[in-house]
């Protein structure tokens, strides 16, 4: 086993596997085509991806987008039903209270709306 590169006598700024007969210009050059063709080059898992494979992942997308507006369409509805109960309840409550209704029948009606 030969010592780490750091700790070789012969250790020169050239790349491994070269002779100092080659100026260093060049193998900068190619190095630099080298890492462009590695950067430029499609890696090859990341193949493109077909037409077809396109149109079924927007659809997807669409139908979470519809799920997701629905659920919230839902939820919408459920508050403005429940605003409108409480606020019909209030409207009783004051209709009653003008009437000169007794405590009694007016915790009788809330008790009952609750229940509803």
């Amino acid at each position: 086993m030969s010592p780490p590169r750091a700790l070789r006598p012969e250790t020169s700024l050239l790349p491994p596997n070269t002779s100092p007969d080659v100026p260093v210009a060049s193998l900068e050059k190619q190095e630099i085509g080298r890492t462009l063709l590695h950067v430029l080059s499609p890696h090859p898992k990341r193949r493109l991806r077909t037409e077809e494979e396109l149109k079924w992942r927007t659809e997807e997308e669409r139908r979470t987008l519809e799920l997701r507006s629905g659920r919230l369409n839902e939820e919408r509805l459920l508050i403005e039903r429940w605003s409108f109960d409480l606020k019909r309840n209030d409207l009783q409550c004051q209709r009653m209270k003008k009437n000169n209704a007794g405590p009694e029948e007016l915790e009788e009606n809330q008790m009952v709306k609750l229940e509803s």
